[in-house]
Formats: C-alpha cells, sequence, structure tokens
C-alpha cells in the first residue's frame, strides 16, 4: 500500500502498473485516461467542492467571476 498527497502522482503510479488507486472524478477524468478505466464505487461517494478565502477580506468582481466561471467550468468538465 502506498500513500500520495498529490491525486495525479498516484494515477501516474496507476498507469505504470503500480496496483489501484481512489481518486476523485475530476481527477480520475483529467490529464486523459491513459488506458487506464474508471470504475464506480457502491455506494457512490458524493462530495462538495468549495472555495477558500480570508473570511476578513471581501472577494473582489474579479474572484466572484472566477467562482462563476469554475463553476461552469466544472460542471462541462463533469458532464462530458
Amino acid at each position: 500500500m502506498s500513500w500520495s498527497e498529490t491525486y495525479h502522482v498516484a494515477k501516474a503510479l496507476v498507469s505504470c502498473g503500480a496496483g489501484v488507486t481512489i481518486a476523485d472524478e475530476i481527477t480520475a477524468k483529467s490529464g486523459g485516461a491513459g488506458g487506464l478505466q474508471i470504475l464506480p464505487l457502491e455506494p457512490e461517494l458524493r462530495f462538495d467542492i468549495r472555495v477558500l478565502s480570508l473570511a476578513a477580506v471581501p472577494l473582489s468582481i474579479a474572484a466572484q467571476n472566477f467562482i462563476q466561471h469554475l463553476e461552469v467550468s466544472i460542471r462541462r468538465f463533469l458532464d462530458r
């Protein structure tokens, strides 16, 4: 058993034949599958993606726009 803080490292190890990994759907689908298969877990695991910011500093207009863009981009990425 191996442990990695970077899921892309774990994904690369799997693509080299070094076992299996558990990864979120975004990581699993990013960078191409390269011969990997993505298998669902049962029961299905769901989680939210959150934005972190400093509580004492209001979000700039640019940051708010980025967050809206990110929401749309993630939805499109996962729907393909």
